[in-house]
Formats: C-alpha cells, structure tokens, sequence
C-alpha cells in the first residue's frame, strides 16, 4: 500500500460522520417515520435540539425537524476521497516543512554561534626590555601630540556588520583583560569600540575607542635639572648642590616639574576620557584569539615606563626630557620633597658652621693668654735687699782699701790724710757699691720683665697656632665630610635606580623567554 493510500485509509477511519437531517411530516407521521424512532414517538411528533431527540430516541447522527416549521439545508453529499486525502497530504507536507525549517533554523544559529572563536584572556603579549623602551617613547610621542593640540579628538565608532565582528574581531572580554593589564588600578574601563580592523598576513590589526574613568585626577610632569644655587649661597652649598636629592625617586639634582606652567591634566577625577588605542597584532592560534602586539594605552604605566624613565634621566642630554605619570597627591609629595631638600641641606650646613665654631672655642680656651704688655713694676725690696748688700760689700772693700793705704803711709807725716781716709774709705765705698747694686738689680728686673713677655708672647702665639691649626684641621675635616655625605647619598641613589633598571629588563626579559619555552613545550 503507498503511502496516499495508507494517508486516506486513516482519515476515512478518523473523520467523524456527517449529520443526518430526517424531514416529518405531521400529518403522516406515522407512516414516514423509520421504524425505531416512531416507537418512541408521543402522538407521531419529534422536536430536535442539538442533534438529539427531544423524546431521548433515534442516534445522535440524525436531527428530527417538524415539516415545514422551519428552514432546513439539505444534507450535504459526502466528500469525494481523493479530495480528502490531498488536505490531509497538505497538512503533513506543512508539517515537514516546518519541522525542516526548524532544523535549519537550529543548525544555522548553532553555526553562528560557533563562528566566534573563542578569546584568551592570557597574557600572549611578547615581552622584552627593548620593547619596553620602544612602548615607552611611543606613548611619551603621543602624550606630546596631545599636548600640543594634536590627537584629543575621538571619532565615533565604527559599525561593523555581524559577519565582520564574528570572523576579524577578538572577544570582547579577551580584548578588556588586555587594556586592563595596561591601566593602573585606579582607571575604570567605560567601553571598548571598534573603530577598524586591516587583515595582515593570517593577523588581525584593529583600532579601538575607549572609554576610562580615573578615580584620581592624573597629570603629566617632565623630569629636569634642578635649578642652580642661589648667589649668596655658601660656597659649599653650591658645590654640592649637583649631588642633592630632590625627589626620592629621581636621580640626584633633577626635580619634577610639578608647577601649574610646567604639569599637563591627563585625565580628570570622574570624568570620561576616551582615546584611541590599537591591537597591532591578533591572530587565531590552536583554536583560540591570542593578542600578541598591543600599542600603548594614553593612560598607561608600569615598573617598566617608570625604569625606562628614570634610565633616561641618568643618561641626560635628551632633546625630549622623561615624561612621568602621577596623581594629584603626587605633585603636593613633589613639592613636599624639594622644600624637605632645601631645609635639610641648609639645617645640616648651619649644624656644621655651629660645630666648627664650637670645636674653635674649645680650642682657643686652652691657649694661654696673650700678656697685655712689659711688667713695668720693680721689686724694691730686692732693690733693697741688693743695695744693703752691695752697700756692706762696698764697706768691706773700702776697709781693705784703707788698711793698704795705712800700711803704705806708716813711718811718715802728713798733713792727717790717713786718720781721714782710714774712716771715709768704707762709707764711700759702700755707697758707691750700693747704687750700682741698685741700678743693677733694677736693671736686672726690667731685663726679666721683658724676657717674660716676650716668652710669654711667643707661648701665646705657639698655642694659637696650634689651636687654629686644630680648629683648620678640624674644619676641613667637617667640610670635606658634608661634601662626601651628600656625594654618598648621590653615589647610592644612582646605585639604587641603576639596579631597579636591570632588575626591571631581567625581569621583562624572562617573561619573554619563559613564554616562548612554553610554546616550544606546546609545539
């Protein structure tokens, strides 16, 4: 049996009776009537309602209707086969076409859903120092274009169609994980557009329209020399000023140039800040979207920025100073650390000077006094202890001088010199012996009244020497100790950053050859 024969076996089996209309006639009820409903008749007239007899007989296919009390249609001729077989043919080729449609619909959306490949949200970016340095002055070029004027516009973002998002664009989610590695903390992601894509080889380069919000306000400052001492500073001070640390981050004698003139607002607290930014390499590897080259974000920065920055302003002599990124209580620290330098060096240059004339003073308190002249005083009682003494000394000596001039005039007569010379001798001889006692001894007591000063003079002025060749000494020593403790403090600050740069490019560098072991290993 085919199937249209089995089709219309089941809807002549299924399809319900057609009602059947039997007309009385009151007059001759009785005669008319089919046998089993006229037994159950009262006085040979039916009512039908509904299709059932009102007298509860006759089958529920057959309406009784009195003869001529109302319109009645004729009953209608059953339907040909053939015509019921081709609609119930119709409704299952419907059927099958909805159901194949369905399916269509299935696989299509299925289909679709699977022509976005999935994104990984992992870092797949190649990393080295060198590129670091790269990434750094092309954001510190596009921070100086859009200070310049150039660059803060933001076109609308492009439309792409279904096709083009599915088959060329990352996932959004792999290209958010991206940008957020390259944001600080404190910047929120807005919104990620895509504004165009070019294919390169089996590559994707897009170019997006993103949207931030910073929760800090963000400025821009360049690292410069400090400037130089001022005229009346010590010299000391200006010698050195090179080697003061301003900042406790920057090398020695550079300062950021935090004033209203010198700072660029990058971005306002709260308010949206949009930019372009590009993917320059994505591409589908083992099944996967992996971003592998990005340009830098407007707004990023890392150990790595800060160590190419700090790199740069060792070197010096740059035509385009290091650029830093910071956040508004970073320019009030900036501030902070100059006066903070300031103060310091000028505390510790008093504190010395204050030392110095103290390690002076102690000095010159064990010099000796200088004398304030010559003794001018005598000693008169050993002026006159020496002239009694000379004075009896005389006596003597003039006593001996009589005795000889008696021995030689004895046996002789005179005129009575001898009994006068034999009593003037002595006196006069001790009178003269006692004033020149006394012009000696004074004499005698100037002379040492001048050796004292002089040797007092000269003790005075050996211990001065030595006290201010002490306190020279002494200066020098602290001198040369303030200039080396600030040269140390420089020597070790350069020391500092020179090791966080190399331990930044060792560790860029590593990340770099780890990432491709591993792609070795999954090869």
């Amino acid at each position: 049996m085919n199937v249209l024969n089995r089709l219309q076996s089941v809807s002549k089996i299924w399809r319900p009776k057609s009602p059947k209309v039997v007309l009385l006639d009151p007059e001759a009820a009785s005669s008319n009537v089919p046998h089993e409903e006229a037994a159950g008749s009262d006085g040979g007239q039916q009512v039908a309602k509904n299709g059932v007899h009102a007298n509860g007989g006759g089958s529920a296919s057959e309406s009784l209707v009195p003869y001529g009390s109302a319109t009645v249609e004729p009953t209608s001729a059953p339907e040909p086969r053939g015509k019921r077989g081709g609609g119930l043919l119709l409704l299952s080729l419907g059927g099958g076409i909805l159901l194949l449609g369905g399916l269509a619909i299935a696989g299509f959306s299925n289909w679709w859903n699977h022509l976005q490949v999935p994104g990984s949200v992992a870092d797949e970016e190649y990393h080295a120092y060198d590129r670091t340095v790269a990434q750094y002055e092309k954001w510190r070029n596009e921070i100086l274009d859009r200070i310049n004027g150039a660059g803060n516009g933001a076109a609308p973002a492009k439309k792409f169609g279904m096709f083009e998002a599915k088959t060329h664009l990352p996932p959004e989610e792999a290209v958010h994980a991206c940008l957020r590695r390259h944001l600080p903390g404190y910047v929120t992601i807005v919104s990620i557009e895509p504004v165009g894509y070019r294919t390169v080889g089996s590559a994707e380069e897009l170019d997006y329209l993103v949207t931030v919000e910073s929760a800090v306000d963000l400025y821009v400052v360049p690292a410069l020399a400090a400037p130089g001492p001022p005229d009346n500073a010590p010299e000391l001070v200006k010698q050195v000023w090179p080697d003061l640390l301003w900042d406790a981050t920057l090398p020695p004698g550079m300062e950021f140039k935090a004033g209203e003139k010198d700072r660029y607002l990058l971005a306002k607290a709260d308010q949206k800040l949009s930019f372009f930014w590009k993917i320059e390499k994505a591409q589908i590897v083992d099944g996967k979207w992996r971003i592998q080259r990005v340009a830098p974000a407007l707004l990023e920065w890392n150990n790595g920025f800060l160590a190419v920055g700090l790199d740069n302003t060792l070197q010096g002599g740059s035509a385009i100073p290091p650029l830093f990124l910071c956040r508004s209580k970073d320019l009030e620290e900036y501030s902070a650390s100059f006066d903070r330098c300031l103060a310091e060096v000028k505390r510790s240059y008093d504190d010395m000077e204050a030392d110095i004339a103290q390690a002076k003073k102690e000095l010159g308190l064990e010099v000796a006094k200088a004398p304030g002249g010559i003794r001018k005083g005598i000693d008169m009682a050993r002026v006159k202890q020496a002239r009694s003494d000379a004075f009896n000394e005389g006596m003597n000596k003039g006593q001996d001088f009589s005795d000889n001039v008696l021995a030689n005039a004895e046996g002789t007569t005179g005129m009575g010199i001898v009994p006068v010379a034999e009593v003037a001798a002595p006196f006069l001889s001790g009178l003269f012996h006692s004033k020149n006692a006394e012009k000696e001894e004074i004499a005698r007591q100037r002379a040492r009244a001048r050796d004292e000063y002089r040797e007092r003079m000269a003790r005075h002025a050996r211990q001065a020497k030595e006290a201010e060749q002490k306190g020279n000494q002494y200066q020098a020593q602290q001198e040369s100790k303030f200039v080396q403790d600030y040269r140390d403090l420089a020597g070790k600050r350069v020391a500092e950053i020179r090791q966080f740069v190399q331990k930044t490019a060792m560790a860029e560098d590593e990340a770099g050859r780890a990432k491709d072991n591993r792609a070795l290993r999954e090869q």
